[in-house]
């Protein structure tokens, strides 16, 4: 039985998987990134190269390819519109990457894949309709709904972390106020926390005093000076915060689309539990109780496997099903 590629393109490197048609993940590696020669060319060149070398035949085990990338994408003609983190603007990546690999090639977000991972067989498998939410390097999300990954008149539809009106202290690269992205995300939240930390009259500064440099923490860092020394109520209350932001940012999906269920995804899963914990408690102050009565409330279950997954099923059923 012929296999699907998959190749979730990053910033420096790109995860590389052969899924069944079952959603199982049979091989999966990674390839680090040669500009100079050229990203699809050195992903064609190390792909086949690793598969040959315990093996297997490129030709003859793989049918198709499924591709997730960040960004703005138009799924059906497979189109970067916009990626800042590997400066394409209106890039044919569908086209170039048939031309090189000479297979069916299907493109789309990073965060729709992670969402139709989840929905083929992860924690939304038995769910109709979902929001998905994915806290990480960036805010991103995705919907489903009637079964269908809606993707919206240019394919951007689901792409939540921009815009938005939300109270921020920071502007964002993309050239918007108020983007979700920049409260929310790993790269935001450790923002917060330092200058939390160095501001004159600072609440949480003696919390984090092993701590030589601010500048060198991380979320898991943040996370875990917050869980071993008792939760104190000054950080919790930034905890709170983020959660009442991603409570409004669900909360009115939630009421737009009347949804089965939302999922978050996170890449931390200590973080995400206090996150999920915050943002349960403050949903009903921004959604009618009439949606939240059977409203599943899920975590994901496929991790860092998920974006994987789901290329595989969109590139098996082809976007047009969807």
């Amino acid at each position: 039985m012929k296999q699907i590629l998959v190749i979730v393109i990053g910033t420096i490197s790109s995860k590389i998987a052969l899924v069944n048609n079952y959603g199982d993940i049979q091989l999966k590696f990674y390839v680090v990134h040669d500009f100079q020669a050229g990203l699809l060319k050195n992903l064609r060149e190390k792909v086949v190269e690793g598969l040959e070398s315990i093996g297997i035949d490129f030709e003859n085990s793989v049918e198709k390819i499924g591709i997730a990338v960040q960004g703005f994408i138009d799924h059906e003609i497979g189109i970067v519109r916009k990626n800042e983190d590997n400066g394409w603007e209106n890039y044919y990546l569908k086209d170039m990457a048939e031309q090189e690999f000479k297979k069916s090639c299907h493109v789309l977000n990073n965060n729709n894949a992670k969402a139709l991972g989840e929905f083929w067989v992860g924690n939304a498998k038995t769910i109709y309709s979902l929001i998905f939410i994915s806290i990480g390097e960036e805010l991103g999300g995705s919907i489903i709904l009637d079964g269908k990954l809606l993707t919206g008149d240019r394919g951007f539809a689901g792409i939540n972390g921009h815009g938005g009106g939300f109270p921020t202290r920071y502007e964002c690269n993309c050239g918007l106020k108020g983007c979700s992205n920049q409260i929310l995300s790993f790269p935001a939240i450790k923002r917060r926390f330092v200058d939390d930390i160095n501001a004159p009259d600072s609440q949480i500064a003696m919390w984090f005093e092993e701590v030589s440099d601010p500048e060198e923490l991380t979320v898991g860092k943040i996370v875990e000076i917050y869980l071993e020394t008792g939760r104190p109520k000054a950080i919790k209350a930034i905890f709170d915060e983020l959660g009442d932001c991603l409570a409004v940012k669900a909360g009115s999906l939630i009421q737009s689309l009347d949804v089965e269920a939302i999922m978050i995804s996170c890449d931390n899963k200590d973080l995400l539990k206090i996150l999920m914990d915050s943002m349960t408690k403050a949903l009903p102050n921004y959604v009618n109780e009439i949606f939240l009565d059977d409203l599943a409330i899920l975590t994901d279950k496929l991790g860092e496997d998920s974006d994987l997954i789901g290329s595989a099923n969109f590139a098996i059923n082809d976007w047009k099903l969807y």
